[in-house]
C-alpha cells in the first residue's frame, strides 16, 4: 500500500505544489530505523490508506518541532490557519510488543499529553526520528510549479511558506 504528498506553497497570490512524493510501509520503516535493521517502533500492515495516514500523524505530532517546520497535512488534520483538529485514538506497538494508547491530538508546551503520548514521545525522542516531511522530502530538492496552468519548468524557493497535504 502506498499513498502520496505534495507540499505547497503560494507565489504572487498563485497556489504552487511540488513535485509528489511517495510513502509506503518500507518509507515509513526507514523513517523509524533505530539502526540499519530494526525499527523504533512496529510499523504495521496497513489495512486501509486512512489508517496509514493516522499512523503517520501520530507520530509526526510527537516528534514535529513547535515552529519552524513544514505542518500537515492540511485538510486531514491541519486546518488552513494552522488549528488542529482531533482525530480520536490509536493504538501504536512498541518492538517490545506493548501496546501504547495515544490521542492524535496536537499539544503544547503547557499542555499536559495523556501518558501513551508522553511515552511514545519519550521513546521517539530516544531514536533520534525527524518529523516526517523531512525524512520523506528533504533529501530532494523541491520542486515548485503553479498548480492551476503550470510554467514549462519548475523552480525552486528558498524557504517558502508552507504546508504539506496528502494526495
Amino acid at each position: 500500500m502506498e499513498l502520496f504528498l505534495h507540499r505547497y506553497s503560494s507565489l504572487n497570490d498563485r497556489e504552487i505544489i511540488s513535485q509528489s512524493y511517495k510513502v509506503s510501509r518500507d518509507i515509513l520503516k526507514k523513517w523509524l530505523y533505530r539502526d540499519s535493521t530494526n525499527t523504533i517502533i512496529e510499523v504495521p500492515d496497513f489495512k486501509s490508506l486512512l489508517e496509514m495516514k493516522n499512523f503517520i500523524v501520530a507520530i509526526n505530532l510527537l516528534i514535529e518541532p513547535f515552529s519552524g517546520h513544514v505542518k500537515g497535512p492540511i485538510g486531514m488534520f491541519y486546518f488552513e490557519n494552522g488549528e488542529s483538529k482531533d482525530l480520536g485514538e490509536l493504538t501504536i506497538t512498541a518492538t517490545s510488543g506493548e501496546k501504547i494508547d495515544i490521542r492524535l491530538k496536537k499539544y503544547g508546551f503547557e499542555d499536559i499529553m495523556p501518558e501513551g503520548n508522553q511515552k511514545l514521545q519519550t521513546i521517539l525522542e530516544d531514536g533520534n526520528i525527524d518529523h516526517f516531511i523531512a525524512a520523506v522530502t528533504y533529501g530532494d530538492d523541491v520542486l515548485w510549479n503553479y498548480k492551476e496552468n503550470p510554467s514549462e519548468a519548475s523552480f525552486t524557493m528558498e524557504e517558502p511558506d508552507e504546508f504539506w497535504r496528502f494526495e
